[in-house]
């Protein structure tokens, strides 16, 4: 198998592999959305917003696209392959992300929904501000509830914990048990809801516990 140039750092991190699995009614997806799906990952790499893809869709167990696009090695033009090696983190993502797509194409949720109508404790999150004198975080009512879109997007203000984030926050995330393998997946989040979240969501970029 091919390995992924690394002459240059930069081009290895352009590179992405991209698997769509996806549940319809019809037996294959139409053609149209297949190539508009090939069409902008194309213009990506034509805006040198990516060196190089690979792109998969499958439906039902039967493969609906397989194509490369662009480079595994963007100095020495070496095309990408079906085989290139990535190096790639949080593959839980694509698994919910998908699972995600197929209850939202059956109406079970609309993406502008409250994280707190499924997560009831993730209801009337405060956002930190700042810490006093004495290193207490201060905090205010968010501007309003994080949404699943902004869950998906990581742009719900949920912070990572440490090293990926630093701060008050994710220190008290660490303090309350987060990452730690005796609590159940259910019980950070009751946690989680007493420590605050970093930003409003929808303001910025803050890492969500999305994996």
């Amino acid at each position: 198998m091919r390995r992924l140039l690394n002459k240059d750092w930069a081009t290895m991190l352009g590179g992405f592999f991209f698997l769509f699995s996806v549940s319809l009614s019809s037996a294959d997806i139409d053609q149209m959305r297949l190539d508009a799906i090939a069409a902008d990952m194309q213009s990506r790499i034509d805006e040198e917003r990516l060196s190089g893809a690979v792109l998969m869709i499958a439906q039902d167990g039967e493969l609906q696209m397989n194509k490369t696009f662009g480079y595994q090695n963007v100095e020495d033009q070496v095309p990408m392959a079906m085989d290139t090696i990535f190096r790639i983190f949080s593959m839980t993502k694509p698994i919910t992300g998908t699972a995600l797509m197929i209850l939202h194409d059956e109406g079970k949720f609309q993406l502008s929904d409250p994280v707190s109508k499924y997560i009831p404790e993730l209801a009337d999150v405060k956002v930190f501000t700042e810490s006093d004198a004495s290193g207490n975080m201060l905090t205010e009512a968010a501007n309003h509830e994080m949404t699943v879109q902004e869950l998906m997007t990581h742009t719900g203000g949920i912070m990572y914990v440490p090293p990926l984030s630093g701060g008050p926050v994710s220190q008290a995330m660490i303090a309350a048990g987060i990452m730690r393998p005796d609590i159940s997946l259910a019980e950070p989040d009751r946690q989680s809801r007493r420590i605050t979240s970093g930003i409003s969501a929808g303001l910025a970029v803050g890492l969500q516990l999305f994996c």
